[in-house]
């Protein structure tokens, strides 16, 4: 990525120092085509963030309460009293055993 850049980056100072109007157009015509894929990825990623903050504060402000949990990969359903939450993990109070 870093030597595209540079390549892109000189390829402009030529251009420029050229005067060569109409190449300078086309190289910022071309450039600006991908402005609309990454402000549409920002607002995906934005979208994500925004979700999974608003999952953990739901989490705080559970723990000590009852919940259920649907576990990403087996799709299992655990209800319990949600005992921790930290960064990766919840740990689920069952009465028999703590489930990480």
């Amino acid at each position: 990525m870093r030597q595209t850049f540079d390549n892109s980056v000189i390829e402009l100072k030529k251009v420029i120092s050229e005067q060569d109007e109409e190449k300078f157009v086309e190289i910022s015509i071309e450039a600006s085509k991908n402005l609309d894929d990454i402000q549409s990825a920002l607002g995906r990623s934005d979208k994500a963030i925004d979700s999974q903050s608003h999952e953990i504060t739901l989490l705080k402000h559970s723990i000590g309460k009852e919940i259920a949990l649907q576990h990403i990969y087996s799709e299992e359903v655990r209800e319990s009293f949600l005992k921790e939450l930290i960064p990766d993990f919840v740990t689920l109070d069952t009465g028999k055993r703590e489930k990480n």
